[in-house]
């Protein structure tokens, strides 16, 4: 029903289980549109794991770096 929520919905709000909107509230464009990628982006190299990664680089990263957010990527033919 589009006026209700659904089961998995309401489990998640019963568990208190964060979960995002699927639009957001206060959407401002002029704001995103204030920064460039640049401005906002970190200028340290981004770090990033492979989907098939060895045990060891996985632990060196997370054991060098304060964050813990970091893009998996695919390998490829070319790196």
């Amino acid at each position: 029903d589009s006026m209700t929520h659904s089961l998995y919905h309401a489990l998640l709000e019963v568990k208190c289980v964060p979960f995002l909107p699927n639009e957001p509230e206060h959407f401002n464009m002029q704001v995103t549109d204030a920064h460039t990628v640049e401005e906002v982006m970190h200028p340290a190299p981004i770090i990033t794991l492979r989907q098939i990664e060895h045990l060891t680089r996985i632990r060196d990263v997370l054991r060098d770096h304060t964050h813990n957010g970091f893009p998996v990527v695919r390998s490829t033919q070319v790196g």
